[in-house]
């Protein structure tokens, strides 16, 4: 039983993780950042390829579907064996959605938007709730080791890019 404890320790130790040197060198994660007014230019665009979906909503005789930090995806599905894409929602740092009467409402990362959407060709932002929601992408999802730290002075996040790094000064 004695042999046991000590063999349990030594796991435990193993597993510590020390403080961190950052003097590291070598492929980590930097955040891309949208800033200014870049960020408010929410409108239809022509329709883009789906790469990193993310929610799914149906309404009506549409499917909405989420791209991670670009937008909304609207595909027609009035004929269930031939749905089509029509068009595309450009929502910088977009993540999540809702629709309640007619109304989307979206996140770009720090702001709660709202958009009538009863002519799904032809959006109206209706309001954007500044700074009205916390921006959980500060930190690269999925991936451990080192990154470079957010900066809430350059903008808000909307994806990561994995580059080389010299003495990042976090690790996840």
């Amino acid at each position: 039983m004695r042999y046991l404890y000590l063999i349990l320790i030594f796991i435990l130790f193993q597993n510590c993780d020390p403080v961190r040197e950052y003097n590291y060198s070598g492929i980590g994660m930097k955040p891309v950042y949208a800033n200014g007014d870049s960020i408010y230019d929410i409108k239809n665009v022509a329709v883009q390829p789906i790469i990193n979906s993310g929610s799914i909503y149906s309404w009506n005789q549409y499917l909405l579907v989420g791209e991670s930090n670009k937008g909304i995806h609207i595909i027609d599905k009035s004929d269930p064996s031939n749905p089509f894409k029509i068009s595309f929602i450009k929502i910088i740092g977009n993540k999540n959605f809702s629709i309640a009467d007619s109304i989307l409402y979206a996140d770009n990362g720090k702001d709660l938007i709202t958009i009538d959407i009863r002519n799904i060709n032809s959006i109206q932002v209706l309001n954007i709730v500044k700074n009205s929601l916390q921006n959980d992408n500060v930190f690269p999802t999925n991936y451990i080791g080192y990154f470079e730290c957010y900066d809430k002075s350059k903008g808000i996040v909307v994806g990561w890019d994995s580059v080389q790094l010299n003495n990042p000064k976090c690790f996840k």
